[in-house]
């Protein structure tokens, strides 16, 4: 894609030019404008900061990319709410849509809460990214929530801020899943407003903003680029303040301990420089990520058998594109579910048990 620069309404808007060179010991200087192209771990500014963002290019085919969009439509809940500034309103540049336990408030906007369960593949989508992008890279992964975002050309946009809202615990780390349309994340020092560098988000990719205090220290914002005119919707993964939740008598549950129907681990999982997966997850990273099973969204705990390559509980199905018979890698895939079934079910009560075996065998 050929660079461009990002322009925006806003005074403060910082030209941007492509500079992905490898940095050394991927430690960023933000007085030089910079725009992140390359997976890896990249810390900001002070290295004793504690800031830092990740970057996972590649980490869902464009195939599963779709299906999250279609599931994200099928929900019917995104809208373009009106912000309120000053005691006049104006419709924000975007539509959205907010799943958590509680209700999301911002700029006089009070979004209400949609049950998580009604997007079982957007949750299966963080317990993959939990289970191959954020443990191996010691990133904490208790979301509970996550915020949509579609910006449906490039004149949508979304405006420098925070997400500091009392509703988000400030110390978990804000990841980031994008769909549909590259666009580009403009973060920017909080104290040096003239300090920002570029992060390109393509389709499938992955971005955590972690460390701590970043919302405190950090802004970020997606900038207008009008030559844009295709789509990109965003999901935004969060965990809800406890105290808010104790506050509004709540309680919530992190979307990887959700009863799901699990998928395989991307292709080329974690980061550049990243520790070395276990051996079973190496086995199951080598395995064809192509589309999800389909998941029954009025019982999230109901899955339908697909034709995609995953696993349940009692067989192995495979994709008609896969060559018969399973190789190696996919036998040791099922022997390590068979065993991880296993050992839950040792250590499940029993009515968590039943819900997992109906019929108590």
């Amino acid at each position: 894609m050929q660079d461009r620069t990002l322009t925006e309404d806003n005074s403060r808007s910082t030209r941007s030019r492509n500079n992905s060179s490898p940095l050394d010991g991927n430690v960023i200087d933000f007085t030089k404008p910079i725009t992140i192209t390359t997976p890896g771990c990249y810390v900001l500014s002070n290295p004793d900061s504690g800031c830092r963002i990740s970057l996972f290019q590649d980490v869902f085919a464009s195939q599963l990319c779709d299906q999250f969009s279609s599931e994200i439509e099928n929900t019917g809940t995104l809208k373009q709410y009106n912000s309120i500034h000053r005691q006049s309103q104006a419709p924000l540049p975007r539509l959205s849509s907010w799943f958590g336990p509680v209700d999301y408030a911002f700029s006089g906007i009070v979004m209400k809460a949609n049950s998580v369960s009604q997007c079982p593949r957007l949750i299966a989508a963080y317990q993959n990214m939990a289970e191959n992008l954020f443990t191996p890279n010691n990133i904490d992964c208790s979301s509970d929530c996550f915020l949509i975002n579609q910006y449906r050309t490039g004149r949508d946009s979304c405006g420098e801020h925070s997400d500091n809202e009392p509703e988000v615990d400030l110390s978990k780390p804000v990841v980031t899943l994008s769909l549909g349309q590259q666009r580009c994340m403009l973060i920017r020092e909080a104290k040096n407003p003239g300090n920002a560098i570029t992060v390109q988000l393509d389709q499938g990719s992955v971005l955590v903003m972690h460390g701590t205090d970043f919302q405190k220290k950090y802004t970020h914002q997606i900038p207008k680029d009008n030559v844009i005119t295709n789509s990109r919707t965003s999901v935004t993964y969060r965990t809800c303040s406890s105290t808010f939740l104790r506050n509004r008598s709540a309680l919530s549950t992190p979307l990887k301990e959700i009863s799901i129907t699990p998928i395989l681990a991307p292709k080329t999982p974690g980061v550049s420089g990243s520790p070395s997966l276990p051996l079973h997850n190496r086995r199951r990273s080598s395995l064809s990520l192509s589309s999800f099973s389909q998941v029954d969204t009025s019982s999230v705990g109901s899955p339908v058998a697909s034709s995609s390559p995953s696993i349940t509980s009692s067989k192995t199905s495979v994709s008609d594109s896969d060559t018969l018979p399973l190789s190696i890698e996919a036998m040791l895939e099922a022997i390590d579910l068979m065993k991880d079934k296993t050992c839950e079910k040792r250590t499940f009560s029993p009515w968590q048990h039943k819900l997992w075996n109906p019929s108590g065998l």
